[in-house]
């Protein structure tokens, strides 16, 4: 990835693959609909009763227009970080991104994803209950979608819709890219489900799996036998952290279950390269972690050392809650972080492959942002520090333990937010969360 065709892709903002080559199926609060990305605002049709979203992005599109129910994407644009837009972008080679801004895109290959439900083994602590049903129960914080408890399997008439189109799809591709998501795929029932569909239909074969997970559930030798089915497995692994600190950010998970499902993943690549040509670690970058980036680098350049098994890691952009982003951190604590990003530059795992530079380029972004004092907010970090009391009295947790890098260099006032906030946190009510 490089600052030229960043800035290039930057001057372009109408450039999006999403709404050409992804249609992703979920349960929203606004009932059962197709979507494109992380990022589209669905709310912009319940507020403007149109419908086809999607469609419409594509059209304005088209135009050489920005949507704006694509605003997050230019949100974390205008802030310096690299969108979820952005990144669908980077790998194209020039030509190709010149050729798609003159004639539009033409996809060669279509993704079809789809959410079964938010049930989830862990609540992290940068989830929310629509992603998991762990989460929703430590915390009290309603559902926006109270039918995103259901698998979606299981309601005939959107299973059917799903398979429908994952048919007249994959007559019109030969590049058909299939890609559950969680609460945690591995456990949805409709997952399996799914899979038992596209072997029998002949459809695996010929497709892409594209899964992602947390890797932080028994992943069996029977699933392992059905990813053999498919003519590539992609995993896209949404590993955050390492060590105590793993622990901090995905409770209640120990990192050490992680590791043992990677020895899985490294089986299947040895005996099979061809069919698991690259696994994805996806980590979130937010006020719970960063402190440990030289740390996380660490292990994957020593895993990748070992295990010879390539991986692309794609950081994605943590936008809400505002609290916990990176870039509200108070102007103190700023010097140990740019101190920590800066070393990490020059870290050994940007020398193995080009292909996880997108890491490299969200540090580069964000030493950029903690240098511009104009993003700190004393508001928002106490609010950090309140979510984080209440989220340790409900699962006896310790953040001065689990992110100690941070903790340690809290101040006294900041300290003491912490532990009076600790002290009258009611349990019972939803967590302290303020947008």
């Amino acid at each position: 990835m490089s600052d030229q065709k960043v800035e290039w892709l930057r001057q372009r903002p109408y450039l999006c693959v999403s709404p050409y080559t992804k249609y992703d199926f979920r349960i929203h609060h606004t009932g059962f609909d197709t979507n494109c990305c992380c990022n589209l605002d669905i709310n912009y049709n319940k507020n403007h009763g149109s419908t086809d979203l999607v469609d419409q992005v594509r059209a304005t599109m088209d135009q050489k227009k920005t949507h704006p129910a694509c605003w997050r994407c230019y949100q974390e644009e205008d802030r310096g970080h690299i969108s979820e837009r952005i990144r669908g972008l980077v790998h194209y080679k020039f030509d190709q991104l010149e050729d798609f801004d003159r004639t539009g895109f033409k996809p060669s290959e279509v993704e079809i994803g789809v959410k079964f439900s938010n049930l989830c083994n862990l609540g992290c602590r940068s989830c929310d209950s629509y992603d998991s049903s762990t989460f929703e129960k430590i915390t009290k914080r309603p559902k926006s979608t109270p039918d995103i408890s259901q698998d979606l399997s299981e309601v005939p008439e959107y299973w059917n819709v799903l398979l429908e189109n994952i048919k007249k799809k994959n007559q019109t591709t030969d590049q058909l890219i299939i890609h559950p998501i969680g609460g945690e795929t591995f456990l949805q029932p409709g997952f399996h489900k799914l899979l038992d569909w596209l072997i029998e239909q002949g459809i695996a074969q010929t497709s892409k799996l594209r899964v992602t997970t947390s890797f932080a559930t028994i992943t069996s030798d029977e699933l392992a036998e059905k990813f053999k089915q498919f003519h590539k497995v992609e995993l896209l692994a949404s590993i955050d952290s390492v060590g105590e600190n793993y622990h901090h950010v995905r409770w209640p998970a120990k990192f050490e279950k992680v590791e043992r499902n990677l020895e899985i993943l490294t089986r299947l690549y040895q005996e099979n390269p061809k069919k698991f040509p690259i696994t994805g670690i996806m980590p979130i970058f937010s006020l719970n972690n960063v402190f440990y980036l030289n740390e996380i680098l660490d292990f994957w350049a020593d895993w990748i050392e070992t295990t010879r098994v390539p991986i692309h890691m794609n950081t994605i952009h943590l936008y809400r809650p505002v609290f916990l982003a990176v870039d509200i951190l108070p102007v103190y604590y700023r010097k140990y972080l740019i101190d920590i990003l800066e070393k990490c530059q020059e870290h050994r795992f940007f020398d193995r492959t080009t292909k996880i530079s997108s890491t490299y380029e969200y540090i580069i972004s964000t030493i950029k942002i903690l240098n511009n004092n104009d993003t700190a907010n004393e508001d928002s970090f106490s609010d950090y520090l309140k979510f984080s009391a209440d989220y340790d009295k409900r699962t006896g947790s310790d953040s001065f333990v689990g992110n100690k890098k941070l903790f340690e260099l809290l101040t006294p006032e900041h300290i003491e937010i912490y532990q009076e906030f600790y002290k009258t946190a009611n349990t019972s009510i939803p967590i302290y969360y303020q947008q």
